[in-house]
C-alpha cells in the first residue's frame, strides 16, 4: 500500500530521479502469455533501483497516474507484475503481469507505459521469512512468545 500511495502522490519525474520509475516504455508481447517486453530507444536511466524479481506497477498510458490495481473506471490503468529480466544494453525490461493473460495484454502492444518499483525482492522474502518464523509452531523461534499471545487472545484467553 505504501508503494502505491508514494507512486500516486509523487510526480513521475521525481520518481524517475529517485530511480524508482521508468518511462515512457513501448510495449510488445513477451515470450510467455502474461509477459510484456518494454523498450526505450535510449538506455534505462543510470542509477535506476530496479532488479530482477522486483514487484512493479505497470501503468497505461505512460503519462497516466498510478491507480489501484483493478480500477478500470479512470483514464489510466495499473497492473502489478514481477520484473523478470532486462533487455540488452539495457534498453528495456520484461515484466510478468499478475492475473492477466495474453488475450488481455495484446491490446497494449505498441502503446507506452511507465513502470514503478513496488517492492524489492530481498525485502519481500525477508518479510515472508519473518512471517513464517512468527507462524512456526516450533519452540525454537525467538518470537514464539508473541505467537502464543496472539493465539491466546484469539481463543479468548
Amino acid at each position: 500500500v505504501h508503494a502505491l500511495e508514494q507512486t500516486s502522490r509523487m510526480p513521475a519525474h521525481v520518481l524517475i530521479q529517485h530511480g524508482t520509475c521508468v518511462g515512457p516504455l513501448t510495449v510488445e508481447s513477451g515470450k510467455a502469455g502474461n509477459e510484456l517486453k518494454m523498450t526505450t530507444p535510449l538506455m534505462l536511466p543510470q542509477g535506476h533501483a530496479f532488479s530482477k524479481g522486483d514487484w512493479v506497477f505497470v501503468t497505461f498510458p505512460a503519462d497516466g497516474a498510478v491507480v489501484d490495481v483493478g480500477n478500470t473506471t479512470g483514464p489510466s490503468l495499473t497492473y502489478e507484475g514481477e520484473l523478470s529480466g532486462f533487455l540488452d544494453r539495457p534498453s528495456g525490461m520484461t515484466v510478468k503481469i499478475a492475473g492477466a493473460n495474453r488475450d488481455v495484454l495484446v491490446k497494449y502492444s505498441g502503446q507506452t507505459c511507465r513502470v514503478d518499483r513496488a517492492a524489492n525482492r530481498v525485502t519481500f522474502f525477508r518479510q515472508v521469512d519473518a512471517l513464517k518464523n512468527f507462524c512456526s509452531d516450533s519452540g525454537k523461534s525467538e518470537v514464539g512468545w508473541i505467537r502464543r499471545i496472539v493465539l491466546a487472545s484469539d481463543e479468548g484467553g
